[in-house]
């Protein structure tokens, strides 16, 4: 799978609006605390930020990712990360990502 600069372009677009919603909702870490399944980040994170900087690991992963099983699962990966994220956002009463 060969992946564009348009596609990689785009999933930076969509988290840098996802920083902007949390950054305007300011999100407590209380809030995060239990959001997630815990084999969809890290257990590290605790704050939406730390969210959104482990989806930024995975886009640089990706961007940089030569072997196609590789790609496929970050980017599967990517998908659910972003939109768990945009859901959590849009409950917290940011709009929706799109």
């Amino acid at each position: 799978m060969s992946l564009s600069n348009a596609l990689l372009t785009r999933l930076q677009q969509e988290l840098d609006k996802l920083r902007a919603q949390i950054n305007q909702l300011a999100i407590t870490d209380d809030n995060f605390n239990d959001w997630f399944d815990a084999t969809l980040f890290h257990p590290s994170a605790q704050s939406p930020l730390d969210y959104a900087n482990e989806i930024e690991r995975n886009i640089a992963r990706l961007r940089t990712s030569h072997q196609r099983s590789d790609q496929v699962w970050l980017a599967d990966r990517l998908s659910q990360q972003m939109n768990a994220l945009s859901r959590a956002l849009y409950y917290f009463g940011g709009k929706p990502s799109g």
